[in-house]
């Protein structure tokens, strides 16, 4: 049977430079589109590329966020489960599974139980259901809920995939109307079998799934716009990364044809990725960072925490924001050791330095794709008014004509720039205005304004000069590093002509800011007692540990 097809709106071009903005959706996954990897040094404005994306295509963008699948004519339920009902008689005709890892399936059923107050009755229930994903339960409750239900819901867990694989296959008696092994009742077991077909699944519908999906999946925007880190595997037409920094992944393999490079001057730049560090409680591990994902673009960080994590990462994140640039423009040149697998450059491992060139080639610029750059996109041109429809269409004119790709004819590109800024309702940095300082009160100190200003013009002399000085890409890179050379230069002039008391010296203040960032989360990454327990990875690094 084929296939139905799967109708998708796109924003409407309206002739003579006007349009209308509609919302972006899903490219079917049989599309096999022409992919475009956009990257870009971490809060580099890629949240405002994607959402003009969004404008411009309407292909679905997807972020570490959100999931928007737009699906409709539906019933879900959690039956056979005990907080599931079969009240749609036969007026269903096909079934797809969703599954959950449990890990994570079953402290948040206890948190939806918690904010219900743990109410049976839908009586009950109706006072507390503005609670639902409000707060998560109490601790001491859920060790008390998870230490008595823990074995009888990974049970469910499993008996529920089963009961619909199996058509039915019903795991509890008849009697027990509430499913629930109370008092007379109990689950059947092994002994049991052949356990009864469930009377919905001979009578009202076929139980078995036409399809499975994974919710853990699911929160990856694997059609569309995707993210590297919830990349899922299909080719999905434009994935956004910050790889090869290190809060960046190469999940996509070999999956995407093309890039885009995305800058913004590193002087807003690097302020605002610490603000994400700050809004995810600078964790690491996805499961950590999944706690705080809802705080992002909503607060800039406290000031005393800024001044910290600048005063001891600036001097490695302004030259990770130049290795970024250099990385895409030299097709793959990798600034750190291959054992270094977190790309931190932090002990034992380091950052490769003049010295060391040249510099290794990274194998997916070799295997996966060519990487060098067929665009280039100012986020802060991006922004502007006056420049942001231009390099708009610059996106347009490389995802015209490509394969699965739907973009707006030239003369509705301001149009929905426009629009974009206007209807999108994605989380923005100008968010974090409402209940922050402004991000002009987070500055540098004299030296290392001086120090992003020798960055800047060296970036923009190596860009100007051979082999580069006829690659447009190159030189579009140039003419905006003149933008960022003269803002920087600007305001450390004034800074220099309205100087600030400045502390007394401290000989242990770098030792503070290390046992700070230790405290957070994001120090010692290659603690030895932590890399000792990595069997297969030991053996090759023991060495820099000074262990034979």
């Amino acid at each position: 049977m084929e296939s139905p097809k799967i109708e998708r709106k796109a924003s409407i071009d309206l002739g003579n430079g006007n349009c209308k903005w509609t919302k972006s959706f899903p490219l079917p996954i049989e599309s096999d589109p022409f992919g475009t990897l956009i990257a870009s040094y971490p809060a580099s404005g890629m949240r405002v590329v994607w959402q003009q994306i969004e404008g411009l295509t309407s292909i679905r963008v997807g972020d570490d966020y959100q999931y928007g699948g737009d699906r409709v004519g539906m019933i879900k339920t959690q039956y056979p489960h005990y907080e599931g009902i079969w009240s749609y008689g036969s007026t269903l005709d096909q079934v797809i599974l969703v599954t959950r890892n449990p890990r994570w399936a079953i402290p948040s059923f206890h948190h939806i139980l918690s904010e219900l107050n743990y109410a049976q009755e839908w009586s009950d229930v109706n006072e507390y259901i503005m609670n639902i994903f409000t707060k998560r339960s109490i601790m001491e409750n859920w060790i008390k809920w998870r230490d008595l239900k823990a074995f009888s819901e990974i049970n469910l867990w499993g008996w529920h995939i089963d009961f619909y694989m199996e058509n039915g296959t019903q795991y509890w008696n008849d009697l027990d109307l509430k499913e629930l092994v109370k008092n007379l009742f109990f689950f059947f077991n092994e002994s049991n079998k052949p356990w009864p077909i469930n009377e919905h699944c001979v009578f009202d519908i076929d139980c078995v799934p036409v399809a499975h999906v994974s919710y853990d999946k699911m929160r990856n925007p694997d059609t569309g716009v995707g993210d590297d880190y919830q990349f899922g595997g299909d080719k999905v037409g434009i994935i956004k990364t910050q790889y090869p920094h290190y809060e960046g992944i190469w999940s996509y393999g070999s999956t995407l044809d093309q890039v885009i490079i995305v800058t913004r001057n590193p002087r807003w730049a690097i302020p605002s990725f610490h603000n994400i560090l700050s809004e995810i409680d600078y964790a690491q591990e996805w499961s950590d960072v999944n706690d705080y994902i809802t705080n992002v673009f909503t607060r800039r960080a406290p000031m005393e925490n800024w001044i910290k994590w600048r005063d001891l990462k600036f001097d490695s994140e302004i030259d990770l924001w130049g290795w970024h640039i250099d990385f895409y423009m030299e097709n793959g040149t990798q600034y750190w050791n291959d054992l270094d697998f977190e790309r931190v450059g932090e002990k034992p491992f380091f950052f490769f330095n003049e010295s060391n060139k040249p510099w290794p080639i990274n194998e997916h610029c070799l295997l996966d794709m060519d990487c060098v750059p067929v665009a280039h996109v100012s986020y802060d041109k991006m922004r502007n008014p006056d420049t942001g429809p231009g390099e708009l269409s610059k996106i347009a004119n490389i995802l015209r004509e490509k394969k699965g790709m739907t973009v707006l004819s030239d003369e509705a590109i301001e149009c929905i720039w426009n629009q974009t800024w206007t209807f999108s309702t994605a989380p923005r940095n100008e968010n974090r205005d409402i209940s922050s300082p402004s991000a002009s009160d987070y500055k540098f100190t004299n030296t290392q304004l001086q120090a992003m200003l020798d960055k800047l013009e060296f970036m923009k002399n190596k860009y100007n000069s051979t082999p580069w000085i006829n690659h447009p890409i190159a030189q579009d890179l140039v003419l905006t590093f003149d933008v960022y050379i003269k803002e920087v230069a600007e305001e450390l002039e004034y800074q220099n002509e309205n100087p600030v008391p400045t502390p007394a010296p401290n000989p242990d203040y770098y030792q503070s800011l290390v046992d700070w960032y230790a405290t957070v989360g994001q120090g010692d990454r290659y603690n030895v007692d932590k890399v000792r327990g990595m069997r297969g990875y030991w053996p090759l690094v023991k060495n820099f540990y000074g262990e034979e």
